[in-house]
């Protein structure tokens, strides 16, 4: 069976865990965080799961928290990435009042730590020694730290005085050091690292004296398992990620001044020009192994089939390159639907502290501005400008949702997990439901059919990562605005085209594409950039077919050594859920969108809201607001 490969940083930070377990100085914090977090966000073979306790991510999570004030006032590395590891567990379960708490007390971890005696922002290293290990190392922690705050920041939508201090930063990630290749000099004292007294056993007046020297140390390399993570893998992706959310950072900035009435709309257009035109530098900034293209895909395809020669470390670094890649777009065009999305909604007057997930807006059921209801009834030329402005905003939102399908489909096409891409997904799906939810009401049947099918990828991703809790209260809102019974769609005329299209298994082969690749982008301004840059391959819709949308969700293998059960998953289950939702009627009628998604992925109402029961509930009960004066994404769920 295909095993989905590791991030980059993951797999460099399992090395160094490998090795500390085997030296008998694991902290616990990162002991106990890693099995909660990871639980959480991996489909376990029913097998294995029969073998480990119930709700031992709860446990491992409880026991994590006990750490926490051994660590909170230390000046080492693991310390903060324990806290990002308790952190990634409350974004996985939605206690985003704790995930802000603690991804600060990771920050002031590292704004504690001194590198060869320069303090934070260590801008006085050499240039020597910053092409090390040491320094590289520091510097790719603190950079998954500012991500964890920045996604803390995007849950609960709230200011803070963190976004406003973006001009004194560290340096981004070397685009010349990898700190995953193989021939790299790995020799670090582990010891600066490591929390003082925080793994099992720990003697501070004798602690013990190692040195991290990875795949040199031969005795080290002898005790990992077969199969373990490997080195030399070629990722530089680092650095580009990094630029990346810091100007999506100071754009987010000027947008809570503007949701707390201290920006107006027209200095916030202004703001987003600006920010579009640094997404655009940074997009030209891309070397053209980052491009996602249909030679990428394919050779990936290619390599994976079974009757390939290819070794699993082959695999592993071609999976590594393009997770990458899709990673990285990902998150550019996600940022880029974010921040037009919030200027259309201020140009339309609407609400702007409308507790996220805001599936709601009338931003993209409109033709124009002036068919807002807010809308003067004079048609004015600062109208006509401003009407300018708004379709410049929903063109680029638009251009990048239908990117955001297209590059989901080839991770899908991949057989990636959609777990191992990210917390970003989750944004990425809010995103692209907003736009194609505004698209059901429109006049034209093409389009509104269209926006359906999309839909019905987009929920189905959003029942794969229903062990995530953010993703279940998305899943939600999108029902929620699913449910008016305007909704109902007549098939279109060319429906077998369409069809074809979205829902033929057989365009699922990236390598058997019909499309011109010269012809298809996902860039938001085709010919503008060259050509090598802005060939982006363009894929079928559909992320499953109606046939294989169940089987791919239940089919569970079972790892080696441990015999199959034959037990497949039962799709009505949710979440640690004891017995099987029952079946109830739809009670949607047969053209209602939410009986043709149902349709398309080949369930029943009950199979396909099972899922989201855990928040149903909840939203049935008064709800206990973390942040009272702060909109949050519906607020917690234990």
């Amino acid at each position: 069976s295909f095993k989905a490969p590791r991030m980059g940083m993951v797999s460099l930070n399992m090395e160094l865990l490998w090795y500390m377990l085997h030296r008998s100085v694991l902290p616990r914090i990162v002991f106990y965080g890693h099995i909660s977090s990871t639980i959480r966000c991996s489909v376990a073979n029913l097998d294995v799961k029969s073998m480990v306790p119930p709700q031992i991510d709860e446990s491992c999570y409880e026991l994590a928290l006990n750490e926490v004030p051994l660590v909170k006032d230390c000046a080492a590395i693991w310390g903060a990435i324990g806290l990002c590891m308790i952190t990634r567990y409350e974004f996985q379960s939605s206690r985003y009042k704790e995930m802000a708490q603690h991804v600060d007390m990771a920050l002031d971890i590292m704004h504690r730590i001194q590198f060869q005696g320069h303090s934070y922002p260590w801008h006085g290293v050499a240039a020597a020694a910053r092409e090390s290990f040491g320094f590289q190392y520091l510097i790719a922690i603190y950079w998954k730290c500012f991500w964890w705050k920045l996604i803390s920041l995007l849950l609960i939508e709230q200011n803070d005085s963190f976004i406003r201090k973006l001009d004194c930063l560290p340096v981004y990630s070397s685009k010349t050091y990898n700190l995953y290749t193989i021939d790299q000099a790995y020799d670090v004292d582990l010891m600066d690292m490591i929390p003082p007294g925080s793994w099992l056993g720990a003697d501070d007046a004798a602690p013990p004296k190692l040195r991290f020297r990875g795949p040199r140390d031969l005795a080290f390399m002898g005790l990992r398992p077969p199969g373990s993570p490997n080195f030399g893998r070629e990722s530089l992706s680092g650095a580009y990620l990094q630029q990346l959310l810091v100007v999506y950072a100071r754009f987010f900035a000027q947008q809570c001044q503007a949701r707390e009435g201290k920006v107006g709309l027209c200095p916030l257009l202004k703001e987003l020009w600006t920010f579009r035109e640094r997404m655009h530098v940074w997009r030209n900034s891309l070397p053209p192994t980052m491009v996602l293209d249909r030679k990428l895909v394919a050779d990936y395809l290619e390599t994976i089939k079974p009757d390939s020669k290819a070794t699993p470390l082959e695999i592993d670094l071609k999976a590594t390159q393009l997770k990458d890649v899709i990673t990285l777009l990902l998150t550019y065009h996600t940022f880029l639907v974010r921040a037009n999305r919030f200027v259309m909604k201020m140009m339309l007057g609407e609400p702007l502290n409308v507790p996220p997930p805001d599936v709601g807006t009338l931003a993209f059921a409109l033709r124009d501005l002036y068919d807002s209801r807010t809308s003067p009834p004079v048609v004015s030329e600062s109208l006509g400008y401003m009407n300018m402005y708004f379709h410049g905003c929903r063109i680029q939102a638009i251009k990048s949702a239908n990117a955001l399908c297209s590059i989901a489909q080839a991770a899908y096409s991949c057989k990636f997990n959609f777990y191992t891409l990210g917390s970003q997904i989750v944004f990425t799906m809010l995103e692209v439901l907003v736009v194609y939810v505004g698209f059901l009401g429109n006049h034209d049947e093409n389009i509104a059919w269209r926006s359906k099918s999309r839909l019905s990828n987009v929920f189905n991703i959003l029942r794969m990562l229903r062990h995530w809790a953010p993703a279940l209260h998305i899943f939600v809102a999108g029902i929620k605005a699913l449910s008016d019974p305007r909704f109902c769609l007549d098939e279109p005329r060319n429906f077998n085209l369409i069809k074809r299209e979205v829902l033929d298994p057989s365009m699922l082969d990236m390598s058997d594409s019909p499309m011109e690749s010269a012809a298809a982008s996902d860039d938001d301004d085709a010919g503008v950039m060259p050509p090598k840059r802005r060939r982006v391959v363009r894929m079928p819709q559909a992320l499953e077919s109606p046939s294989d949308a169940r089987t791919n969700i239940r089919t569970s293998t079972a790892p080696n050594g441990i015999a199959a059960s034959g037990v497949r998953r039962d799709e009505t289950l949710s979440y640690r859920a004891a017995d099987p939702i029952p079946e109830f009627p739809n009670p949607f009628p047969p053209k209602h969108v939410i009986s043709l998604v149902i349709r398309d992925l080949g369930l029943s109402l009950a199979e396909f809201l099972a899922p989201a029961y855990p928040i149903l509930l909840l939203k049935l009960m008064p709800s206990r607001d973390l942040y009272p004066d702060k909109p949050q994404m519906f607020g917690s769920i234990r």
